[in-house]
């Protein structure tokens, strides 16, 4: 999972304590550490993950937009 500190905040990696995870996104090991980090507001996840469901998620948001069409056309008739 890809993770980055919250801001003004540096959080030590799970087994290199003298790296840390800081403004930059890291990519880490789902483990319990990571989570409660998380859990806890320390380490937020990063935003790249969301803007892929976005994509995904644009071609059901026309859907609507075609039945609007479809509708349209029923009523010229």
């Amino acid at each position: 999972m890809r993770v980055v500190a919250a801001p003004g905040l540096r959080v030590p990696m799970e087994l290199e304590v003298d790296k840390h995870i800081g403004a930059d996104v890291v990519d880490v090991p789902s483990t319990s550490y990571y989570r409660r980090r998380i859990a806890s507001g320390e380490l937020l996840p990063a935003e790249p993950e969301s803007a892929e469901v976005l994509l995904v998620e644009s071609p059901s948001a026309e859907q609507p937009d075609s039945g609007a069409k479809k509708s349209a056309k029923g009523a010229d008739k």
